[in-house]
């Protein structure tokens, strides 16, 4: 059975992306934490608003 970890690293994740920081701070921050290879983010926020922002990781990128 696959550990949390290696999970986490090839996943999805659902933010909700605070005011004051664009969607490419918090793609960055998320990979950095998450020891994932590559990331990327579905649609870009205004940095003045929040709001759900899914961030793919990993192989998880390709979907």
């Amino acid at each position: 059975m696959p550990r949390v970890e290696e999970l986490l690293k090839n996943s999805v994740v659902v933010i909700n992306k605070p005011p004051g920081q664009t969607s490419h701070e918090i793609t960055t921050f998320v990979k950095k934490i998450t020891g994932a290879s590559r990331s990327g983010h579905a649609g870009t926020l205004d940095p003045e608003v929040s709001g759900v922002l899914p961030i793919a990781l990993g192989r998880a990128t390709k979907l």
